[in-house]
């Protein structure tokens, strides 16, 4: 039993010893590289690193600035949306109410006789053209739109037309034919294509607006997470800068000198006292005497 305990103590020995001596040249290499960035690190200056950290913090300020005024932007926009879709909603409306209001209106003339109940008809035919006119102007960057205006335009003007020449007929003296092109012929189903005509661009245009709210909202599901990458990138950047200033600090404290020439190693080379003072604090030096040695050398001085 011991033996065989030995055996595997032993054989585990030279594993280790196998082992150590494969990754012996990789941790020289990590030891010389860690060396070299300490190095590299202790060359620059803390002023340094507190201006990058400045810098980002600037940088990381724009960008949410940014980010915010697109987003407020965006909410602009999209309320001047929602007013654009309450208009041509309106507009849409009044087109149907008008050419109800026609309809209803050379029905009542065909029955009364009265040339003032058709004044509805002839106020549609004046106002209708600039309804069309300014709803165009409103959705004129939506194709759909346009091409449901269109038709819209079409059935309104043929509704328009048959009802004028309802008006026709009955001056003419022809009641029969007047009431049976006003209630039998196409007019009523001209005026629920108008209806159906007139809705489709009520639908049209708030399907346009819940598309752009959805649209915002990815927006904005997108601005806040930019946001908030953007703030914890910064805050960990800032924190590493810092905390490598500190380190960079404190290993600037030690300047290593040579004890016989009292040189002083600065970025690789031996510089003197003086040399090390210009390039490490961009200080000039000038040279004097200080009073111990100036004693020094009165005692030195052979006297008369």
């Amino acid at each position: 039993m011991n033996s065989s305990s030995d055996a595997i103590r032993g054989a585990a020995r030279r594993l280790i010893v196998a082992l150590g001596s494969r990754l012996k040249p990789w941790a020289g290499v990590s030891t010389r590289g860690a060396k070299r960035l300490r190095s590299l690190v202790a060359t620059v200056e803390a002023r340094w690193f507190v201006a990058v950290s400045v810098l980002l913090l600037v940088t990381g300020a724009i960008f949410v600035g940014r980010l915010a005024q697109r987003s407020q932007a965006q909410v602009i926009a999209s309320a001047q949306h929602v007013t654009l879709v309450m208009d041509v909603e309106a507009r849409a409306r009044a087109i149907r109410s008008g050419m109800i209001g026609a309809e209803h209106a050379v029905r009542a003339y065909i029955i009364s006789g009265v040339r003032e109940d058709a004044q509805p008809y002839n106020t549609a035919l004046a106002e209708l053209p600039g309804e069309f006119l300014r709803l165009r102007e409103l959705t004129r960057g939506n194709s759909a739109q346009q091409a449901h205006l269109d038709q819209l335009e079409t059935l309104v003007n043929e509704c328009l037309g048959l009802l004028g020449h309802t008006i026709v007929v009955h001056d003419a003296g022809d009641h029969e034919t007047a009431f049976a092109l006003l209630l039998a012929g196409h007019v009523p189903a001209l005026m629920d294509v108008i209806r159906s005509a007139t809705s489709l661009v009520v639908l049209e245009e708030q399907r346009s607006l819940a598309g752009r709210q959805q649209q915002l909202a990815g927006t904005a599901a997108v601005g806040r997470a930019s946001l908030v990458y953007v703030v914890v990138v910064t805050a960990a950047f800032v924190a590493g800068v810092l905390f490598l200033a500190l380190k960079v600090g404190k290993l600037q404290r030690l300047a290593r000198m040579c004890a016989w020439s009292r040189t002083i190693e600065y970025q690789g080379e031996w510089l003197s006292f003086e040399e090390y003072l210009r390039r490490r604090f961009r200080m000039e030096t000038t040279h004097g005497i200080s009073p111990a040695e100036a004693a020094k050398m009165r005692t030195q001085v052979p006297s008369a």
